[in-house]
């Protein structure tokens, strides 16, 4: 039978380390973030040891060790408790809190196993005591039996300690020195260029920023183990893969600057035509967990003033906004962090848009607000060089700055004791949305449909209640929860009754929950569809939102495609069921992309067929051109992506027999040409038979999915992921 264990460690990666370990030796864990939730996990589960970190918020391991010793459901439970000898004076509360044994955190996993056998050895062996009154100690499995009085043993063990400590001294001086020798070497190699401390800052932050979705990828799988049901699943899952994606695209800068021959440069700016709102909504996606965690509000207003689609530079606002907001909270323990965009061009021409990061913080000290005035007006001045000291001691901000001016912006901050708001202002221009945006912005059918929306932020309400009202909805919104029964009784009574109702529950989702229960017995409220906005799903809430006949489950920050889709979908629904719709639901009930490809040579058509798959779509293959127009007559397309240059019909030849066969119909394929050639006469010779555009080899998915924008009307319908 495997034996099991109780990890408690507040630290998430160490918490990782030791269960991994564990559980590769054959130990059955459970863990706990502090010994107050260590407690609450012992009466459902009861393990054979308990190992303990000694630092801890809520409840620290010698607490923990002294409440189990003193019940006796627990008090035969050995106990290791973990230390890293910071503290000489430890020992002496060790010893009070009556823990079984003592080990050192930085250990060799081999020697950490040991030990752990060791003392379930000696608990399964019942080792205690011999008949003559030696103290039986279990070492490598084997009993060696120990004589001598108490106080002998006592001050024995205390000096072995104290040799410890002399020991692990010396080791973390050696540490230090060696530290400095490398600090000296990294020195003497360093140029004290501004230019090329500029680009170290760079990679420093790009490291950061890869740091905050990494941890929150240990804490979601963490619950992907533990989901219970499909739908927590795909919850859980989704997370992952927005901040998966997030530390992807965080690489791919990394790279980038990583290849610059010249110091002074920075990740080069694209200036292109992008959609603002799901750019500040892919910023704050992985920040759900730490809004989770830390019970931190976080919401954003882009208000209808403001086009969606503008043509500017979309990389540096995403990691200025992430720089900002990593900062809030890295300042902020209640409250909000806000994300604004406000309009500061009236009466201009040009579209200058105002970025601000709200924290409810305890605001800067007057040292730093100093010291941030002065970098800033230091990275404003084109000829001043700005100081080391100022730059070493902001390293995000100043490199947030930079990239601001270097968009002709300018960065600035306000500071009181209710919290600090950075912000920045650039200029912009305002594109035209693709057509489907379009529709989803005006058209919407959405008209007339009576929807109450409970919001705990009064702005997430603004927010949802502006978004609803551009697709002709007739919204009521309330931050009263206490009135939501009696308002959509009284609706119903009136004969005007709500068709729908959002529960935008912020951070915590008890009160949300006890609310829908509320709903729930109420007989005339049967019909009434339920949606569920949260900042994090807890384990269970997918459970108890089925029980409840709620019909969608959001994480926030909702993006507007998705929260359209999703009313869409729930209104259509005609009968309570066991389908809770996620993210990850909508994206499986969306119709793939239909592509068939033509192409002869195998190298390419393995490259091609790989990432198309690995998107989703629904892939064909045609070798030749004649294969490709008899595909075509069979079963309906999306898109064909057209080789020109192939066998028995090449691609010129078979893009005319299709656009041949079209004529008699209203349908129209769309047809890419693929083309290694440069040769204008080969690129007009596609479009004179019939071609859509031109594409070069190799297949470029992203610029791909940009010119599919154009094209496909109905691509809110079809899972592109555009």
């Amino acid at each position: 039978m495997e034996a099991k264990v109780l990890v408690v460690e507040d630290s998430a990666a160490q918490r990782f380390v030791i269960t991994k370990i564990l559980e590769e030796n054959g130990f059955k864990v459970q863990s706990a973030e502090n010994g107050q939730l260590a407690l609450q996990s012992l009466n459902q589960y009861t393990p054979d040891i308990v190992i303990s970190d000694i630092m801890m918020p809520e409840m620290d391991g010698p607490t923990l060790c002294k409440t189990l010793k003193q019940d006796r459901r627990w008090q035969n439970i050995p106990v290791i408790l973990m230390t890293t000898l910071n503290e000489p004076s430890e020992i002496f509360k060790i010893i009070e809190s009556q823990a079984d044994y003592l080990f050192l955190k930085e250990f060799d996993p081999d020697s950490f196993i040991a030990f752990v056998e060791d003392v379930l050895h000696t608990k399964d062996n019942n080792v205690s005591t011999s008949n003559d009154g030696a103290v039986l100690v279990s070492v490598l499995k084997r009993i060696y039996p120990v004589q001598g009085s108490k106080e002998q043993i006592a001050r024995l063990l205390i000096s072995a300690y104290r040799s410890a400590l002399q020991a692990y001294d010396r080791y973390y001086r050696l540490k230090h020195e060696i530290k400095e020798i490398q600090n000296n070497f990294k020195s003497q190699l360093k140029v004290k260029d501004e230019k090329n401390q500029y680009r170290y800052t760079q990679i420093s932050l790009l490291v950061e920023e890869i740091r905050t979705p990494l941890n929150n990828l240990f804490q979601i799988f963490d619950l992907l183990e533990k989901a219970e049901i499909s739908q927590e699943y795909d919850i859980y899952l989704h997370l992952a893969t927005i901040n998966s994606q997030h530390i992807a695209k965080s690489l791919d800068d990394l790279q980038t600057i990583a290849h610059f021959k010249n110091a002074a440069e920075q990740i080069p700016a694209r200036f292109i035509e992008f959609n603002l709102r799901e750019c500040i909504d892919d910023v704050l996606s992985p920040f759900s967990v730490q809004s989770s965690k830390k019970q931190i509000e976080l919401i954003s207003h882009l208000p209808p003033d403001i086009p969606e689609f503008v043509k500017g530079e979309p990389n540096y606002l995403r990691h200025v906004l992430f720089i900002l907001i990593d900062n809030a909270f890295r300042f902020t323990e209640k409250g909000a962090v806000t994300v604004k965009v406000a309009r500061e061009d009236e009466g201009e021409a040009t579209l200058r848009l105002k970025f601000t990061v709200q924290d409810t913080g305890q605001g800067l000290n007057p040292k730093k607000e100093k010291e941030l005035k002065q970098l800033f007006q230091q990275i404003d001045r084109l000829s001043a060089k700005v100081s080391e000291k100022l730059r070493e001691a902001n390293p995000g901000l100043f490199v947030a700055a930079r990239w601001v001016h270097s968009l002709q912006g300018k960065m600035d901050f306000e500071s009181a004791k209710s919290g600090t708001t950075f912000s920045f202002v650039i200029p912009m221009e305002a594109a035209e949305a693709p057509p489907e945006i379009i529709r989803l912005g005006k058209n919407a059918s959405l008209k007339g449909t009576p929807i109450l929306v409970l919001s705990e932020e009064w702005l997430n309400g603004i927010v949802l209640e502006e978004l609803l009202n551009s697709w002709g909805a007739e919204v009521k919104v309330t931050n009263q929860a206490e009135n939501v029964v009696a308002t959509l009784l009284q609706a119903k009574r009136s004969r005007h009754p709500y068709k729908l109702f959002i529960a935008d529950s912020g951070v915590r989702s008890s009160s949300a929950f006890k609310l829908l229960e509320a709903i729930n017995k109420q007989k005339d409220l049967a019909n009434l569809k339920k949606i569920l906005l949260t900042s994090f799903g807890q384990r269970g809430d997918a459970i108890r939102s089925i029980k409840l006949g709620v019909s969608a489950f959001l994480l926030k920050p909702i993006k507007a495609k998705e929260l359209y889709q999703t009313i869409q979908t729930v209104l259509q629904i005609e009968a309570p069921s066991d389908v809770l719709i996620t993210r990850h639901t909508l994206k499986e009930t969306s119709r793939p992309l239909r592509v068939l490809v033509a192409e002869d040579n195998r190298v390419n058509q393995k490259l091609m067929m790989a990432i198309l798959n690995k998107e989703g779509y629904e892939v064909e293959l045609a070798t030749n051109g004649q294969e490709a127009v008899n595909f075509y007559k069979q079963k309906p397309f999306d898109l064909i992506l057209m080789d020109m240059q192939m066998p028995v019909m090449d691609g010129f030849q078979a893009t005319r027999a299709i656009r041949k066969l079209e004529a008699n119909s209203n349908n129209h394929v769309l047809i890419f040409a693929l083309t290694a050639s440069d040769d204008p006469k080969e690129i007009q010779g596609a479009h004179n038979a019939g071609v859509d555009e031109v594409l070069r080899k190799p297949l470029n998915l992203p610029a791909l999915k940009d010119i599919l924008k154009k094209y496909l009307q109905d691509s809110h319908k079809i899972a592109i992921e555009l």
